[in-house]
Parts: C-alpha cells; sequence; structure tokens
C-alpha cells in the first residue's frame, strides 16, 4: 500500500486514514458524517487529536479496512471498554442472553457521560435491539435497529447510502434478519438490495469486502427465488463465486453453489438450461459441502441429486 520510502517510518492512524481517504477520493465531510466534525477529522489526519477505538474502528470500515489490520494505542481506560465490547459480542455469539444484559447495563453505567458519543449510543442501542429481537419482541427491536443504524448514517432510508464502516454494515443486516424473522419480507429485501447496492458500489478492495459481499449475496438470492428472479439469482451466485476465486475467500462459497443450483433447477424447468448444468452444480456444492463440514447442506443437495439422478448417489 505505501511505498519504500514511506515505510521507514511508522504511520499513525491519523495519517493513515488521510491517505486512504485521499487515495478513494473521499471528502471530509463524507467520512466523518455521522461521527464526528469536520475539523476533529481534519485534526486527526494531522496528528493534532488522538481518536477513540471505536472511532478509529469506523473511519477505517469506511475506508474498507480492519482496524485489526493496524497497529494501534490507547489509554488504559479505552482499552478497557475495548475488551468489555468484546465481552458483550462474545455472550452474544454464544446466545447467553442473561449474561450479555448484565454486561451492556455495567458497561452503559461504566462509560457515564460517554455514552452521548454517537459511537457509544449506536453500540449499546443495537445490542438491546439484537436482545429484543431474541426475546421476542421484533417490532421494538426493529424501530430501536432502526435508531441505531441513525445515529451514524443519517437520512438512509430516504437517500442512497454512501460509507459504512464494517459495524455500520453488520447493523443493516441484523435489521434484515430482524425483518425477516418477523416475516415482513418484502422489508427484509428492500433492506438486503440496498446494502448490495452499497457493497457493488464500494468494493475498493475485494479481499476487505469479499466476505460481507458474498454472505449477502447468499441472503438476497432466495428472494430472487420468491420474485420469479432466477437468471438474475444465477447472476449474482456467480459474480459472488467470482470473488471468492479472486480473494481465496470460500466462506459462503457452499451457500453461493447451492442457490445457483436452485436457480438453475427453475430456469431448467421453463425450458432455459440444460439438465447436464443443474447436475454439475449440485455435484459441486455437495462435495465442497463435504470439504467444508457443512453436513446439513449436503444432505439437502445430495436430496436434490437423487431426485435428479434417480438415486446415483444413494450410496455416497
Amino acid at each position: 500500500m505505501f511505498d519504500q520510502k514511506r515505510k521507514k517510518r511508522s504511520w499513525s492512524i491519523g495519517e493513515i486514514i488521510r491517505y486512504l481517504r485521499e487515495k478513494q477520493q473521499i471528502s471530509l465531510e463524507c467520512l466523518s458524517q455521522g461521527v464526528c466534525s469536520i475539523a476533529t477529522l481534519s485534526r486527526i489526519e494531522n496528528n493534532e487529536r488522538t481518536l477513540s477505538i471505536l472511532l478509529a474502528q469506523c473511519l477505517l470500515g469506511r475506508l474498507g479496512w480492519q482496524i485489526s489490520e493496524f497497529e494501534s494505542y490507547c489509554s488504559d481506560k479505552e482499552f478497557k471498554w475495548y475488551e468489555k465490547r468484546m465481552e458483550i459480542l462474545e455472550l452474544k455469539r454464544q446466545k447467553n442472553l442473561i449474561q450479555m444484559k448484565e454486561q451492556l447495563r455495567n458497561y452503559e453505567i461504566e462509560i457515564g457521560e460517554n455514552k452521548k458519543d454517537p459511537l457509544q449510543k449506536q453500540f449499546i442501542t443495537a445490542e438491546k435491539a439484537f436482545l429484543m429481537v431474541e426475546e421476542g419482541k421484533q417490532k421494538e427491536g426493529i424501530l430501536l435497529m432502526k435508531e441505531a443504524i441513525s445515529f451514524t448514517v443519517d437520512g438512509w432510508e430516504e437517500s442512497e447510502i454512501t460509507l459504512l464502516g464494517f459495524e455500520e454494515l453488520e447493523l443493516f443486516c441484523m435489521l434484515a434478519d430482524a425483518y425477516e424473522r418477523q416475516k415482513e419480507r418484502e422489508d427484509a429485501y428492500r433492506i438486503w438490495e440496498q446494502i448490495l447496492n452499497y457493497l457493488e458500489q464500494r468494493q475498493i478492495s475485494k479481499k476487505q469486502m469479499a466476505e460481507p459481499y458474498t454472505y449477502i449475496i447468499s441472503r438476497i438470492v432466495p428472494y430472487m427465488l420468491d420474485y420469479k428472479m432466477a437468471k438474475r439469482g444465477v447472476e449474482l451466485c456467480e459474480k459472488g463465486l467470482k470473488t471468492v476465486s479472486d480473494t481465496l475467500n470460500g466462506n459462503f462459497c457452499c451457500e453461493l453453489l447451492y442457490w445457483k443450483a436452485k436457480c438453475q433447477r427453475v430456469l431448467y424447468q421453463h425450458g432455459k438450461l440444460e439438465k447436464s448444468e443443474i447436475i454439475e452444480s449440485y455435484q459441486f456444492a455437495y462435495y465442497l459441502c463435504l470439504c467444508f463440514e457443512k453436513l446439513e447442506l449436503a444432505q439437502e443437495i445430495k436430496g436434490y441429486l437423487k431426485e435428479e439422478q434417480n438415486g446415483d448417489l444413494s450410496n455416497q
């Protein structure tokens, strides 16, 4: 990323942010929107002001990079808060909702006045919304998620999204998931489509964006089938699989192959595809699922193959 001359000295996070921002031709106003003032961002870039881990994470994320890819320094207090957030997110991953709720309450008390910071407010509100949805309060959770997004992405429901950090992107995914659980599929599809359009326009670094991009394709293609857009579904899966090939990030390749085959099956039923193409896609998906130990999906694919091949895989 940096030339040899620049590598001879250490870069501050502020200098890295400025370099990436200018390289991508993003204005100070656009990058700082919703998270800090233009003046604050300018001072950060000129090493005249330190920044919190949350702000560094958001700014770098909006530029397509994870904070973990850089060395950064913070105060003991900042690091303690970071560890608390990681603990809350781990409890979330484990679905330990009682402990998560308790730790979130403690965290909100501990940060005190800092909870007025838009990124702190967003984190706390988003996790409260997640807890509500998990407790079956989908409508309340959805409203809270939309509020959490609006702290840093103002006007997202009326206009095109310009820049998102990875945490902001995850919030949109959480909202789409919540709509699905509420069986509000049109709203869920609208959110998935909004995020997909954003990522297709913002693929500044395929390596960085590969995982969210392929994940979102795997989530939106089932809607393509519902809305009789099988051809578009195949095209999206193929774009996702090319991204997998280009970046060697295969986390969602099984799902992409599975949904590609499902869309191809619909095209075959309408006389627009040869049967051999469907079987080839299903076979590839089946063996890949076995390699990645996605056994439940492999069994489902095996069932389709039995139908198409009169049980040729019955002894597999």
